[in-house]
């Protein structure tokens, strides 16, 4: 029960904090600046432990071993999510190791990291479409009879 809690809880800030972070990113791929550096790091970090506690809660909370189970609609929100965990962390790590960098790639390292997160918002929207339309199946206008939304209901 708890993970489901904390799932739930925290599953809007890797969405909406990916968004955030894909306008900084392009900021800072069309004009670098020092306080845009610190702001993608900041807020890296902390999206990457928020997203970290959203994909561990969301697999401990998914049927089966891993999450493994349940309707494909499930296994498609589980993957997406997975993809924005893996996304955000090599986004954050790859533009620390870039800041860290005295290396003259370092620029291009930084902004590489900075377009992933373009990616990272991609799959979190995917992955909330996903996650909604198996929790909220009762208020989707559309759709109702669907395998997979008859056998969340049994």
């Amino acid at each position: 029960m708890w993970p489901e809690y904390i799932h739930h809880l925290f599953l809007q800030v890797p969405t909406t904090g990916t968004i955030g972070m894909a306008v900084l990113g392009i900021v800072y791929v069309k004009k670098p600046a020092e306080n845009l550096e610190q702001l993608l790091r900041f807020f890296g970090w902390a999206l990457f432990f928020v997203s970290t506690v959203t994909a561990i809660s969301g697999i401990l909370s998914a049927p089966g071993i891993l999450g493994g189970d349940g309707p494909d609609e499930l296994s498609h929100h589980r993957n997406f999510g997975v993809m924005v965990f893996l996304l955000v962390g090599f986004a954050t790590i790859g533009f620390e190791v870039g800041f860290r960098s005295t290396s003259s790639f370092s620029h291009y390292i930084k902004k590489a990291a900075s377009l992933m997160w373009i990616g990272a918002a991609v799959s979190a929207f995917a992955a909330g479409h996903w996650g909604g339309s198996v929790v909220h199946s009762d208020q989707i206008p559309w759709d109702k009879t669907a395998p997979a939304i008859q056998k969340l209901k049994k």
